[in-house]
């Protein structure tokens, strides 16, 4: 079950992705509600594009690939996959010892991600917070995408900085409960506040009222090019493009 507002919560069969990226299916349980985890995370097809916008195709990383999360000494680091707990533990685990050997220093991520897990991300922003409150100025350049939970992590970020040829993907939260009608409330209001906690990254950082990010997103996806993300205030700067020799 997904929700596209606070009002639109049934009772049904749930047939939902979960935070993990596997497809699970749930039935109706008098007793016990069980939720599925709320991801912010770009799919081939799109639950609240209705038609309008679908996301493009996403390769997923083998089932035996490394994180993609590789740090260097001169700390430059690349997020290039889903965020999920075990990512972000990777990212998170990479960042606080190169913090430790490198005080006051300045770092960068590149980011090329669909999105992912809600609150997994919430975790990595507030890692990033805590370092630039510890005296590391942030780089964040998207290389790629910065699709949904991602392109909500780039906000974090002092300087944000998008290739030429890179997208970001803003649209709404996506989540499952299934049990009591009360416990599909509280669900709903919660995944409001979340969204809403999100919503306020943008509205801090960028040219966009609330209301105005609600008429693009409410049953939409809304990509954004590299030219229209510097529009709305998403980012910063474009990279520049070097001329091609003849």
């Amino acid at each position: 079950m997904y929700f596209k507002s606070a009002a639109a919560a049934t009772l049904a069969l749930i047939l939902a992705t979960t935070a993990s990226g596997a497809v699970a299916q749930t039935a109706i349980v008098a007793d016990a509600p069980t939720a599925i985890a709320p991801t912010y995370e770009a799919t081939e097809t799109s639950e609240f594009s209705d038609g309008q916008a679908s996301a493009p195709p996403t390769v997923a990383p083998a089932a035996a690939a490394k994180p993609k999360s590789e740090p260097t000494v001169d700390g430059n680091f690349m997020l290039y996959e889903k965020i999920s707990q075990e990512s972000v533990k990777t990212l998170i685990t990479q960042l606080d010892q190169w913090a430790r050997k490198n005080p006051n220093r300045p770092f960068k991520l590149m980011l090329n991600s669909p999105g992912g897990d809600v609150l997994a991300s919430f975790a990595l922003i507030d890692e990033l917070n805590h370092l630039r409150a510890t005296h590391h100025r942030l780089t964040i350049v998207v290389y790629g995408m910065a699709a949904s939970a991602a392109g909500y992590l780039l906000q974090t970020a002092d300087e944000r900085i998008i290739g030429a040829n890179s997208t970001i993907l803003i649209h709404e939260i996506s989540g499952g409960e299934q049990g009591k009608l009360s416990a599909m409330q509280e669900a709903v209001a919660y995944y409001a506040r979340l969204e809403n906690q999100f919503l306020q990254l943008i509205v801090r950082r960028s040219h966009l009222t609330m209301e105005e990010i609600h008429r693009h997103i409410d049953g939409h996806d809304w990509w954004l090019s590299a030219d229209e993300a510097l529009a709305a205030g998403l980012v910063d700067s474009i990279e520049k493009v070097p001329p091609v020799s003849k």
